[in-house]
């Protein structure tokens, strides 16, 4: 489709020097599709804090109905604070609001958790018709390796499988202003690469790792296939914005990926606590194979949401190549996003997200020494942060999120020479955060400089997905 290739030379042209309001834009019918069934989907699950009056909020999805009962799936921690079977600190003031705008009641006596699992369901009673999930459950490991030939001969390593994240960023997030549903397109990460990124204990179920960007309070929202069925239920994002505060002070970088639930996990523990299946609609085929069209269409999806994340950061900037390298990232196209964060380094070696975006490519290709080096140097800087800004907190928990990530990897680093003689850095215990936010990472001397990358180039047919 012509239209698509226009726009999408329009748009790697500007890629993400100037950060624009995303409008929205004629999308494939594929996309168009599923797009719709999340909106319709996927629900609002705010709080109210009675005395305080503090406001905060999840999402979930409907799954089942029964007469005029609709069940919801959503992340146990949306609904209560603790991990209780029986939840002992439930979350006050819940409602449920539906994607016409329709508030709901919530009677928590509804509310079950799942053993073990971040997952809980509850229903509200409505005589509107909502459309239901359908759920996906299949092994997305098929054909998620596969060499792909691009039109200019050249042979490239693909990894993942398109995948769609559905919710209600947070309007307690700083960075978000407006309560706004929001629809991301990322990749799902294959079994083998997920090593090194499960950091959540296993029995939460937290085993799908995909690179779509996403916020506190989009928790409980489904991830969806491009067929626009369910695969998983999000529960963990990188969350904030990283402030640049050596430059003006208020851009921002946005690095990391996003953990979710495998609906298989519901579908398995379900029937343990007594949740009936009949209503819902499973589905086992794996997604059809898509069209040029379709991957046009969603990476025009894809350039735009990252053009709104983008600040007018310009492009001799550490955060421009910053944000750059995270595009890449994201893509899963190691090469390209080591590039930019090498362009970043020579602009400002002692940015932290870089080091930290280092950390998970490094990881991605399973070179963890390297790994462990970045991460370790980003915890470095970072503590020279903290002690000079003892009172901001944010900064702490961002270190302890990396810290988290590079004891992760190193088990893996038994079998292989170490690449840098840096001690480990001493790190207390990390604390557990549902919505934590992940960024930064490393220590060591950064590396010396490669040639600069280019934003993008037009000859390269791969271009940013």
């Amino acid at each position: 489709m012509k239209v698509y290739r226009i726009l999408l030379a329009v748009l790697i042209g500007l890629a993400m020097a100037v950060a624009q309001p995303y409008l929205g834009t004629a999308m494939g019918d594929r996309v168009d599709q599923v797009k719709a069934i999340a909106q319709e989907i996927t629900v609002l699950i705010p709080e109210t804090e009675p005395e305080s009056g503090k406001t905060a909020n999840g999402s979930g999805f409907l799954i089942a109905q029964q007469g005029n009962t609709y069940t919801v799936l959503t992340a146990n921690h949306v609904v209560c604070r603790d991990q209780q079977p029986v939840c002992k600190q439930p979350r006050p003031g819940l409602k449920v609001v539906t994607h016409d705008g329709q508030e709901h009641s919530l009677d928590f006596n509804t509310v079950k958790k799942l053993p073990e699992v971040d997952l809980a369901i509850l229903q509200f009673d409505s005589n509107r018709n909502y459309k239901l999930a359908t759920l996906a459950n299949y092994d997305t490991n098929i054909n998620s390796e596969r060499d792909l030939r691009l039109p200019n001969g050249e042979l490239i390593r693909e990894y993942g499988h398109f995948v769609f994240a559905s919710g209600w960023p947070g309007v307690n997030n700083r960075d978000i202003a407006q309560l706004k549903y929001r629809f991301s397109v990322g990749r799902l990460l294959p079994e083998n690469k997920m090593v090194g990124f499960r950091i959540r204990p296993v029995a939460e179920g937290y085993q799908a790792v995909y690179t779509s960007i996403t916020y506190p309070g989009m928790s409980g929202g489904p991830v969806l296939d491009t067929d626009g069925r369910v695969i998983a239920v999000h529960g963990q994002n990188e969350g904030e914005r990283v402030s640049n505060e050596g430059a003006s002070g208020n851009e921002r970088v946005l690095i990391g990926y996003s953990l979710s639930i495998p609906i298989s996990k519901f579908l398995n523990l379900a029937p343990q606590v007594s949740i009936p299946l009949n209503n819902v609609t499973i589905q086992t085929n794996p997604a059809r194979a898509l069209n040029q069209d379709d991957i046009e269409a969603i990476g025009t999806e894809f350039v735009l949401a990252g053009m709104q994340e983008q600040n007018a950061a310009q492009p001799n900037s550490a955060v421009y190549w910053a944000n750059q390298g995270n595009q890449y990232w994201r893509a899963l196209k190691p090469p390209e996003a080591l590039d930019a964060y090498e362009k970043a380094l020579e602009i400002d070696s002692e940015f932290y997200p870089v080091w930290y975006g280092k950390g998970l490519v490094k990881t991605f290709q399973e070179k963890y020494d390297e790994a462990f080096v970045s991460y370790n140097k980003a915890i470095t800087i970072l503590d020279q942060q903290i002690a000079q800004f003892p009172r901001e907190t944010e900064r702490q928990n961002r270190r302890e999120w990396v810290v988290k990530l590079r004891d992760q990897i190193q088990p893996l680093m038994a079998n292989s020479p170490p690449t840098s003689t840096t001690p480990p850095v001493n790190s207390p215990a990390p604390q557990t955060q549902s919505e934590s936010t992940m960024q930064p990472s490393p220590s060591s001397p950064p590396p010396a400089p490669i040639s600069p990358p280019q934003p993008q180039p037009e000859t390269q047919p791969g271009l940013l997905w």
